[in-house]
């Protein structure tokens, strides 16, 4: 699955440019991908309706900053998915740039955002569509909302007078600041517990088999599908504190016990990670915003742990795609030996390792002094060319 992606110059990031906040102020939050999104998301309201409630099931600081309701989540993960189909990339986002160990990791993270978008667009409409099923307010201990009757230890689930109340605080605050100057001023908290579990119940088994059919996903990736709603708590949770083999090895057997294609499991992992903890949520903290993807990289550590094989692979792609990159570049430029052994009407034998030798050494200093009599001028001339070429793509001889 890696070669092409290998065959390209995008083999390590180059210099970062921006930082993630501007990269998605500038490459995915813009005025036509959100209107483009609305409307998939309007189209799959009527189609599955219990999503209709997460334009009215509140969210809060601090992990949930980018908007007053899930639906705003949502969106915000189908605009990345739109944005990533038509070109984005992390290459230059310095938060990913600076993780140099982990460079094959993103690579693939983008592949699989590529190869699994419609999976991943069904993923972002329904991981949360339990949220209003879970929901509890817990106020911060002094808060204005504690003094407005919410309380610091809730022991049940919001009820419909509380959200009322709740609904009624955030309008009245909206004359006068945002969101989060709410969340500063009342110090109220959304919780949803246990929403991932029922999520993936029989209960909304409808809704997610309306959804995966409007996206065109396979009917045979509906139980792949329901396994990531079922533990994306689990997984976000599980690393949010550190590195943990355990739990990695854990999830693997989650997958292998459910009978699903292990590989591919791992593989969405991280792009659900990405897409609902980096992506798709706006932390806001003491003033300040933020995007975490410190769960992602603990995701990552674990796996180089527990599961080595599958750096080693990515290595070996790595390796093997760039041979591919320079095998294609110097045929290209003609100058592979195929046809320098024909132009040169060179006899088999030792020989041709020592014309190569020399071939190769003009391509590394076409300007040197490599003598191919009557046909160096024309070797010089290929040789520049399969020089600039590997320039371009960061290719090396080996």
């Amino acid at each position: 699955m890696f070669n092409q992606l290998y065959k390209s110059k995008k083999t390590a990031p180059g210099p970062a440019t921006v930082y993630f906040l501007d990269w998605m102020h500038d490459q995915v939050l813009q005025p036509e991908i959100e209107q483009r999104v609305g409307k998939l998301f309007e189209r799959l309201v009527k189609i599955a309706s219990p999503l209709g409630r997460l334009k009215t099931t509140p969210q809060s600081p601090p992990f949930h900053a980018e908007g007053d309701m899930v639906a705003d989540h949502v969106k915000r993960i189908l605009c990345g998915l739109d944005a990533f189909e038509r070109g984005a990339s992390l290459v230059t986002v310095e938060e990913f740039a600076r993780e140099k160990d982990y460079v094959l990791e993103f690579m693939e993270l983008e592949n699989t955002l590529l190869s699994q978008a419609d999976l991943l667009s069904a993923y972002a409409v329904c991981h949360d569509v339990a949220k209003a099923d879970a929901l509890f307010f817990e106020a911060l201990p002094g808060s204005k909302g504690e003094a407005e009757g919410f309380v610091s230890r809730p022991s049940r689930l919001a009820t419909e007078p509380e959200l009322i109340r709740y609904d009624k605080l955030r309008r009245a605050h909206e004359a006068s600041g945002s969101a989060q100057s709410f969340f500063e001023t009342y110090g109220i908290i959304v919780h949803y517990p246990e929403h991932g579990r029922r999520g993936a119940s029989d209960e909304y088994a409808t809704t997610r088999e309306a959804v995966l059919d409007a996206l065109d996903v396979s009917p045979s990736k509906a139980k792949l599908f329901t396994e990531l709603i079922r533990c994306h708590m689990e997984v976000i949770q599980g690393f949010s504190k550190g590195p943990d083999p355990v739990k990695y090895t854990a999830l693997a057997a989650i997958a292998e016990r459910a009978g699903l294609n292990t590989p591919v499991f791992l593989d969405l992992l991280p792009a659900t990670v990405f897409l609902d903890s980096v992506l798709g949520s706006l932390v806001y903290v003491n003033g300040t915003y933020s995007a975490d993807i410190h769960i992602l990289l603990n995701l990552f550590r674990s796996e180089r742990e527990a599961r080595p094989e599958r750096h080693a692979a990515r290595e070996e792609a790595l390796r093997r795609g760039r041979k591919t990159a320079l095998r294609d570049a110097l045929k290209q430029a003609k100058i592979d030996a195929d046809t320098v052994f024909e132009l040169l009407k060179t006899p088999y034998g030792p020989v041709r390792g020592e014309v190569m030798t020399k071939v190769h050494e003009l391509i590394r200093n076409p300007e040197g002094k490599s003598n191919f009599a009557e046909h160096t001028e024309e070797l010089r001339r290929r040789a520049h060319v399969a020089h600039k070429l590997l320039s371009e793509q960061d290719l090396t001889l080996e």
